[in-house]
């Protein structure tokens, strides 16, 4: 699983949490399925035994937790779903700690916990329980204490991390969009290049490079009619094929 500090993929570049979220395409995919889930609700129903049917347990303890607030955070039910969709989405777990009344075991509230921080194992001869550990402090524990939803999983207890299988993609695309980002803010190769009939000195030459950095390039100054010395003209260069299809 990859945590806060990140994974470094193969091109060198550190991939995180926080930067696989700065990355667009990925922030998109994990906005769109965690909220679509999110908006969806839970109904939470109990077995009727005359209408030999289920119907809505608006006196459950439940009901109040998925229909008004989740937990003493203050969180609604639509951003508790959200809150776990996140997680699972990026880190392949999601964790919720469940808080039962010491008098009544009834659940009181849902609280969501870090997954970076919770790893699952067996205990007491192959009984499932939750390591917790946040801030130097380690908590277990037992699987009816805790809410999980896993996704791809090879071991039915743990599940994939989409951001540890696919940080190559990841970096890779993050590459992509800062390349194409200098290229167009300030041009990640030379657009053309100053021809003079005769020598010219360096004071000159480093006078003409300023002056033409600052009134014709960045985006701001692409159509700028330009305006040469005497002598001096301007060459565009163009783009081979394999850097046109690399900022297309």
């Amino acid at each position: 699983m990859i945590g806060l500090g990140g994974s470094v993929s193969g091109n060198g570049r550190r991939v995180s949490t926080k930067s696989a979220l700065q990355y667009s395409p990925f922030w998109a995919c994990v906005r769109v399925i965690s909220s679509t889930i999110a908006s969806m609700g839970v109904s939470v129903k109990q077995y009727d035994n005359k209408s030999q049917g289920y119907a809505p347990a608006f006196h459950h303890a439940l009901h109040q937790i998925f229909k008004r607030q989740t937990n003493s955070l203050g969180m609604t039910p639509y951003n508790f779903l959200m809150t776990m969709g996140v997680n699972q989405l990026v880190h392949g777990n999601a964790y919720a700690l469940i808080v039962r009344d010491p008098d009544t075991s009834e659940v009181v509230e849902l609280l969501p916990l870090d997954a970076t921080k919770v790893m699952p194992l067996y205990v007491n001869g192959g009984q499932l329980a939750y390591k917790y550990t946040n801030q130097g402090k380690t908590n277990y524990y037992y699987a009816e204490d805790m809410l999980h939803f896993r996704h791809l999983t090879l071991n039915g207890i743990e599940g994939l991390s989409p951001l540890m299988f696919h940080k190559e993609t990841i970096a890779l695309g993050q590459d992509l969009q800062d390349f194409a980002s200098s290229f167009f803010g300030r041009g990640a190769i030379p657009s053309g290049v100053l021809e003079s009939e005769k020598p010219l000195p360096v004071e000159v030459q480093e006078r003409l490079k300023h002056t033409f950095t600052k009134t014709y390039a960045g985006l701001d100054n692409s159509h700028n009619a330009m305006l040469l010395e005497d002598g001096i003209t301007y060459k565009p260069l163009t783009l081979n094929v394999d850097e046109v299809q690399l900022v297309a």
